[in-house]
């Protein structure tokens, strides 16, 4: 979404506006729906044996809190509210 005119970028620009960064998602973000429970079930009844979470987005969001950046599921996102 960062490359102007590829088509990441333009769906980007379609569904969230121009200027709109990948980082103002972080505050959009919601998960009342999610159900770890079901989660897992899914994941189990498509045969998976185990689950290996990531911990780092490609961009930077960490999903813990740390000191080193806000940009993490702690101070952003559902966690934060």
């Amino acid at each position: 979404m960062r490359i102007t005119g590829s088509p990441t970028w333009e769906r980007h620009q379609r569904l969230y506006g121009v200027g709109t960064s990948y980082e103002d998602l972080a505050d959009l973000w919601q998960a009342e729906a999610f159900n770890a429970d079901s989660f897992v079930a899914e994941l189990v009844g498509a045969g998976a044996r185990y689950i290996i979470p990531t911990t780092k987005h490609h961009e930077g969001f960490c999903l813990w809190d740390t000191p080193t950046t806000p940009f993490n599921a702690a101070r952003r996102g559902p966690a934060a509210t």
